[in-house]
């Protein structure tokens, strides 16, 4: 990207490059130093980029995001907790977020690379995917009993969950506020359809039984490192689940990992999956009750 580069004047090599839900918005991530601790810098696009002039448009048209940031920044700064990405600062000039670096990029990440690196693989033991499961949920339960404003994500998925070098996962809690700031309205249509509760397809508000839902499609995706839906067609997908459908659980002897076979909770941990993504949200369990779960299945790991 060297137009970007140049337009941001000397960042330093991009760690990574992707879409923020399904709109044109866009970020590049840069591994920085700041006093002397290293930090991950989000620039903010809109568009796609292919020159200097692009570059230029979309940092530009990227402002009211950043607005809506700056609005946002005493929320961003009171958040603390093991398991939310600790916010640093946010950048006008060229717009952008510092947080705190997590080596192993998002869950998405470790889960695409567990598929082809043996290597990988051999680290996603059962221990191992649980206690990355109930970090999120800690991280989770904190945001929804967080006083004296509860919070809710709404765009809660792998790719906002984040994995650190000790392998302790945290969440991305800003995600949200780029979210909103990009698209008013909160409709289906600014949302990832893979991880959306039935409810808000309906465009009913968002809940913390909606971010439940959302995390019974992360337990999906640390069960069988596979995208959830596939390549499925979006509206397909949003008609199979309005219609109760949801995705296809595996058996044993299908599913990866160095000790599945091994793991006398599995049962378990597909019970707790499936009541997190129960049709109607007051049967969905609490985040209370599944990081109580997930530490007892950690209990019975191999």
């Amino acid at each position: 990207m060297p137009a970007l580069q140049k337009a941001i004047r000397g960042g330093s090599a991009s760690h990574a490059f992707h879409s923020i839900a399904q709109r044109r918005i866009f970020s590049e991530v840069y591994l920085a130093d700041w006093l002397t601790t290293q930090v991950a810098v989000k620039v903010l696009l809109v568009g796609q980029v292919a020159n200097a002039s692009d570059a230029q448009r979309a940092l530009s048209l990227s402002m009211p995001i950043m607005q809506r940031l700056e609005a946002e920044a005493s929320l961003l700064a009171s958040l603390r907790h093991p398991h939310i990405v600790q916010f640093v600062a946010i950048c006008r000039d060229p717009p952008c977020i510092v947080t705190e670096f997590c080596a192993h990029g998002s869950l998405a990440e470790v889960l695409a690379k567990a598929r082809s690196d043996p290597a990988m693989a051999a680290h996603l033991t059962w221990a191992r995917r649980l206690a990355m499961a109930a970090d999120a949920a800690a991280g989770m339960l904190y945001l929804h009993t967080r006083t004296p404003s509860p919070v809710v994500h709404r765009d809660l998925k792998s790719p906002n969950l984040l994995v650190d070098a000790s392998w302790t996962v945290t969440d991305f809690g800003i995600a949200r506020i780029v979210e909103d700031a990009a698209h008013s309205g909160g409709s289906m249509a600014a949302m990832n359809p893979r991880w959306l509760a039935p409810e808000l397809m309906q465009g009913h508000r968002a809940t913390p039984a909606s971010d439940v839902y959302a995390f019974s499609v992360v337990l999906h995706e640390l069960l069988t490192w596979q995208l959830p839906w596939g390549s499925t067609n979006p509206w397909q997908l949003v008609n199979h689940v309005l219609s109760g459908g949801r995705l296809e659980v595996p058996s044993r002897e299908a599913l990866p990992g160095p000790d599945t076979a091994a793991f006398g909770g599995l049962e378990a941990y597909i019970s707790l999956m499936q009541r997190c993504w129960a049709q109607e949200p007051g049967q969905r369990p609490a985040f209370q009750q599944i990081v109580l779960e997930l530490r007892a299945l950690l209990e019975q790991a191999p």
